[in-house]
């Protein structure tokens, strides 16, 4: 398998990507949908670009990621504060993009789920 798509229930904590690359060790392209944007840190340590110590990739050949946030929160809400976080966690989704492209990957964000 080279190309892999996931979509984290409501309910996961994880994108299980331990299990993946056991299964898709030669994985290519990488996307995830709907939470993608509250698990930066894994998907770092999926393609090798986490802070701190290196740390081998789970997925050294991927060289295509692609990210779709999940949607923003409901507009007839009168509490800024989930627009504020959603802003936030779009704006590091978009840094952790940027770290990609520099580190050689085509990581491209598309628009979010709806």
């Amino acid at each position: 398998m080279t190309h892999l798509h996931l979509l984290p229930h409501a309910l996961e904590r994880d994108l299980r990507l331990n299990l993946w690359a056991t299964h898709a060790p030669h994985l290519t392209h990488l996307r995830v949908s709907g939470r993608s944007n509250e698990m930066i840190d894994e998907l770092a340590l999926a393609v090798g670009i986490a802070q701190g110590p290196p740390v081998p990739p789970k997925f050294p050949a991927v060289r295509c990621l692609l990210i779709q946030p999940g949607p923003p929160p409901p507009s007839d809400d009168r509490c800024g504060t989930p627009f504020e976080e959603y802003g936030m966690a779009l704006f590091q989704l978009e840094a952790f993009t940027e770290k990609c492209r520099n580190a050689g990957l085509k990581a491209t964000i598309l628009p979010a789920c709806q």
